[in-house]
């Protein structure tokens, strides 16, 4: 009787590693899903579905809202045309219901007041599972400036 509670606990223990795991990657795979989505919303201008992914709740250290970013994208995609994204680093970091995402990213733009622009950025998404949906409360960039 001894050992089969033993092997017991073990299947237990390997179940609940197993779905601790599996519970990460699914999360990892719906908040990469979620970041290349954001990202080919950006690049059609497709303002609703950006803002599908950021939180009402939004506020960070640069005093943005929800409100405020939406205002700041519709005068971004009013002023630039052909905007193109390429991630070239991204690092997931769960705790529970919360997620940290750390983007390398790099963006060109073309604009017909100041013509073509390209630029490389750091900076990390914070996000939370709000009715089971990845939302960004937060953004930050590095103090050193990416």
């Amino acid at each position: 009787m001894r050992e089969f509670l033993k092997i017991l606990l073990v299947l237990i223990l390997i179940v609940a590693i197993y779905q601790a795991f599996d519970y990460n990657t699914r999360e990892e795979r719906r908040l990469k899903i979620i970041i290349n989505r954001g990202k080919e919303a950006i690049e059609r201008e497709d303002l609703a579905e950006c803002m599908r992914y950021i939180s009402q709740d939004y506020s960070d250290e640069y005093g943005q809202s929800y409100q405020s970013i939406k205002k700041d994208a519709q005068e971004a995609f009013a002023e630039y045309d052909e905007i193109n994204i390429w991630i070239r680093k991204r690092e997931i970091i769960l705790k529970g219901s919360k997620a940290q995402v750390n983007l390398g990213v790099i963006v060109s733009a073309q604009s017909l007041e100041t013509g073509p622009i390209k630029g490389q950025e750091r900076f990390t998404l914070y996000f939370r599972k709000e009715n089971g949906k990845w939302r960004i409360i937060k953004a930050s960039f590095p103090k050193d400036g990416g």
